[in-house]
């Protein structure tokens, strides 16, 4: 029988075994080849046995001699004393095959015993190894969730910021109106100027004009004075912007900071356990070894056990490829800890100060949103006390127009008066066609030069008045279109739209 050969990598216990096991397994073989001796000396030895009457009679006949049979006796004697001690040996011999082949048997339950566990215990670590990966996907899903929430933490953030947008356009809709009320000052300034070349009727108006732009003037530097506040809270209110964009990084850092940490958990649980996986795989390899050596000693015996080996042969490459790919994930993993280390060291000295920093914003945020509710307040009552004094401007300037329209028919009458005078005169002077000398022709050309001075003077008056209130009615629209946009009412009584719908149609 041919012996295979040992692997060097079995305990030296074993090896020992083996080489008993094959030295007896030559000692029977050798025991056969002896028996096989044995029984063609027997039967050499029988033969002549068998011929011995015939030689003993043709002895008796012939007249046998005794130093013949003597010979034969020792020879018999011989070989039956040899034929008694190979029956022994060959007794022994088949004890001790009996007992090798009891524990053969033995070892190949042993070491089935040995293959259903370690197959036990693969599909345990396939069962962990699924438990890991669904693991993995929850942690996942939380990840996805988490950033759900920062996308909706960036849209507040966007709709403070068109809040703050919207009080920036409410401000600069404050300015232009002051702009306007600035504008309106001067235009109120160039009346004054007309009032007091009109006539000498409007002195009582002129008075009580002068009364009120005093009191405009210091609405106006109140206006100012409120402006400036307003354009300091509008700096103090874009720097709690910047803080409030800086606590929101801040929030985002320290989500991702505690998303590392709990990654770092998952990865150090994993690697535990990989190296219990480890362990059990060089247990599972030890045996695996094991069972080689005994399928391999016992193949020319168990031709029915070929089969069996050659799937146990393909579940180890399978085994082998896990082991390959968890040892590849092992060492992923371990450098995904050692990164995540490094980035949790510096993330927790930055979380700490950040922390302190958090909290100084959230007490400056608690208190910045008091001075702005505080501020929302003063703002309400500033717009209605700006709509309550700009009804009383639209009040005035509808007094002004009324006042206007009155200088203008006044002036209207003396225009025709003054054109009667000069058609008369004219008629006068083209009767006489005579040149006069005299002092009453004198002073009739100098009335005449008067009146003419008079009338231009008078012209320009009305044309620039004409003007003025062209300019007037289109301010008066601007003002009630900006009104109506913002919500602010009218004059009492309804005095703007009034002034909207007025078309002078003399003119």
């Amino acid at each position: 029988m041919e012996i295979p050969e040992i692997v060097n990598d079995s305990p030296p216990s074993k090896i020992t075994e083996n080489n008993d096991r094959v030295d007896s397994i030559q000692v029977m073989d050798d025991d056969e080849e002896e028996e096989e001796t044995c029984t063609s000396d027997v039967s050499r030895l029988k033969i002549p046995g068998e011929y011995q009457p015939e030689v003993s009679n043709e002895n008796q006949l012939e007249g046998p001699s005794e130093d013949q049979q003597k010979v034969l006796d020792d020879v018999v004697r011989q070989q039956r004393d040899e034929l008694d001690y190979y029956q022994r040996q060959l007794a022994i011999n088949e004890h001790k095959y009996l007992t090798d082949v009891s524990d053969l048997q033995s070892q190949l339950q042993s070491s089935k015993k040995m293959y259903d566990t370690a197959k036990h215990e693969k599909e345990a670590a396939f069962m962990r190894y699924v438990i890991k990966e669904k693991e993995i996907l929850d942690l996942n899903t939380e990840k996805k969730k988490l950033i759900d929430n920062l996308k909706d933490k960036d849209k507040q953030i966007a709709r403070l910021k068109a809040n703050c947008k919207d009080v920036a356009s409410f401000m600069t809709v404050i300015e232009t109106k002051n702009k306007e009320i600035k504008e309106y000052k001067v235009l109120i300034d160039l009346l004054k100027d007309d009032k007091s070349k009109i006539s000498k009727d409007l002195d009582f108006w002129k008075t009580k004009y002068e009364h009120e732009s005093k009191c405009s003037h210091e609405t106006e530097s109140k206006l100012l004075h409120e402006i400036q506040e307003l354009q300091n809270r509008l700096e103090s209110l874009t720097k709690q912007n910047e803080s409030f964009n800086e606590e929101s990084n801040l929030e985002k850092i320290i989500l991702n900071s505690k998303m590392y940490l709990d990654l770092k958990k998952c990865s150090e649980q994993q690697l535990q356990e990989m190296n219990k996986l480890k362990s059990v795989i060089e247990e599972l390899n030890n045996n695996f070894t094991k069972c080689t050596y005994t399928v391999n000693s016992l193949e020319n015996e168990n031709i029915d056990l070929k089969t069996y080996m050659k799937s146990c042969e393909i579940k180890t490459n399978e085994l082998l490829m896990f082991t390959e790919s968890l040892s590849s994930r092992n060492a992923s993993l371990q450098s995904e800890c050692l990164n995540l280390q490094t980035a949790l060291d510096k993330l927790k000295s930055d979380c700490d100060i950040l922390k302190q920093k958090n909290n100084d914003l959230k007490i400056a945020f608690k208190s910045q949103e008091d001075s702005i509710a505080k501020e929302k307040e003063l703002y309400d009552c500033d717009k209605k006390e700006l709509a309550s004094h700009l009804a009383l401007k639209m009040q005035m300037i509808a007094d002004l127009k009324t006042t206007l329209e009155r200088t203008q028919d006044d002036l209207h009458v003396s225009k025709r008066k003054f054109k009667t005078t000069v058609s008369e005169l004219t008629k006068e002077l083209q009767k006489k066609n005579i040149v006069d000398t005299s002092v009453e022709m004198k002073m009739v050309l100098d009335k005449m030069v008067k009146l003419q001075q008079e009338n231009a003077r008078i012209c320009e008056k009305l044309d620039f008045v004409e003007d003025h209130n062209k300019h007037l009615l289109c301010e008066l629209k601007k003002k009630s279109s900006i009104m109506q946009k913002h919500g602010i009412p009218g004059g009492k009584n309804g005095l703007v739209p009034g002034l909207n719908e007025q078309k002078p149609e003399r003119y």
